[in-house]
Parts: structure tokens; sequence; C-alpha cells
């Protein structure tokens, strides 16, 4: 299992050393995860959280973070108008086009690293059922 939180190390280092060379302020890898589910459509807070498996408060403090960075927005929840929603900030769309394209290069590295039939097995995971996971009983 650790080559699983290795590559996830090795893919944020990279896109973090990269987007420093290109210019770009850093961010903590809790910002750095937070950009990458809104881009996935998890755009709650308490999604946000629950995903990453922080509290409520990290993530609103990683939020603030965000915002003062101008690359979110939070908007009220159409649905539900307690609740607030993630948005990308326009300022923060060519940074997001460069981390965007790194990402794709370092995909690329990583293809040739272990081959493309093992990245696209990686790809497929997405599809799998990643509800909450087993409790096994002792025996």
């Amino acid at each position: 299992m650790w080559e699983f939180l290795r590559a996830f190390i090795w893919l944020d280092k990279g896109l973090q050393q990269n987007m420093e060379a290109r210019g770009w302020p850093p961010l903590s890898r809790t910002e750095s995860q937070v950009m990458l589910l809104v881009s996935v459509g998890i755009v709650r807070p308490i999604e946000v959280s629950r995903n990453l498996g922080l509290t409520r408060q990290a993530i609103n403090q990683t939020l603030s973070q965000l915002v003062d960075k101008k690359l979110v927005e939070l908007d009220d929840d159409p649905c539900d108008k307690r609740c607030k929603i993630v948005r990308f900030a326009r300022e923060g769309n060519s940074m997001r086009r460069d981390a965007v394209s790194i990402l794709r290069r370092l995909e690329g590295e990583l293809a040739r690293r272990g081959g493309r039939k093992t990245l696209e097995m990686l790809y497929s995971m997405e599809d799998w059922n990643w509800d909450a996971p087993p409790i096994f009983d002792e025996s």
C-alpha cells in the first residue's frame, strides 16, 4: 500500500515543484488536494472535509486561505442557503491551466516509467466502488 501513497506524494511534489519553477506561489498539500476535489465536482465544504478526512474547521481554514489567494470563491449553495459551495475564481485561471499542463506531463512520465497499461489500470480505479471500507471480523 505504501506504493499508492508514495505515488501520490511524488505527483503532488512534482506538481508543486513545477508550479514554483513557473513562478507560482506554493500551495500546501491540503490546498492542492482541495483544488483537485473542486476540479472533479466536489464543491461543498462538508464533502471536501469528508473526502480528505479532515475536520470542517480545517477545511474552512484552508478554503479561507485559497480565497485570500484568489484561487476559489465561496458562493451560497442554490440548494441550501445555509451552505456554501466552492467555485474557482477567475483570477486563478492561468495557474489552473499550468497545473493541468504539469499534471498531464507528470502522467506522461508515469506512463514512461511504468507503462501505458499500468497507467490505464490506475485510471480505471475511478470507476471502482469507493464507499466506506469494509470492517472485517477477527476470525
